[in-house]
């Protein structure tokens, strides 16, 4: 009886003190590669272990070399995945990258792969958003 006592104290004592291993940032996987076309409309996924599932995050859009976004929502991690408009603020020719953050840290984020944007013409068109006119029927 004492060795187990012994074996179950030192586990317990052992997961305490050993670090534990940190949870991975969400990746991001999309939208893919490309090109797409400016008038387009694609989707950011995402998924992560270890976080809380409604924990909000941060989907933006920049271009390869600044963190200015072009593209900016809020969602949650288990929301996993969000619309992204290409519209005429993504230039043609241009390298664009997609990131996932937490607001609480956003140093913890996913990263996409790059993808590139080409003249309108060929892609689904961007839905229009707008408010919807409420009328009463007798």
């Amino acid at each position: 009886m004492k060795p187990a006592i012994f074996t179950l104290v030192f586990t317990v004592l052992i997961a305490l003190v050993l670090p534990q291993a940190p949870p991975a940032p969400p990746p991001a996987v999309g939208p893919g590669a490309g090109p797409w076309p400016v008038g387009s409309q694609q989707v950011a996924t995402w998924w992560s272990t270890g976080f809380d599932s409604d924990q909000p995050v941060i989907v933006t859009t920049h271009t390869q070399d600044s963190t200015t976004p072009i593209f900016s929502a809020d969602s949650t991690l288990n929301n996993g995945s969000i619309p992204i408009p290409i519209d005429d603020k993504y230039i043609p020719g241009t390298n664009y990258i997609t990131e996932v953050g937490l607001k609480s840290d956003p140093t913890i984020k996913g990263i996409g792969s790059v993808f590139t944007v080409t003249e309108s013409g060929g892609g689904p068109a961007a839905p229009e958003l707008g408010l919807l006119e409420a009328k009463k029927y007798n």
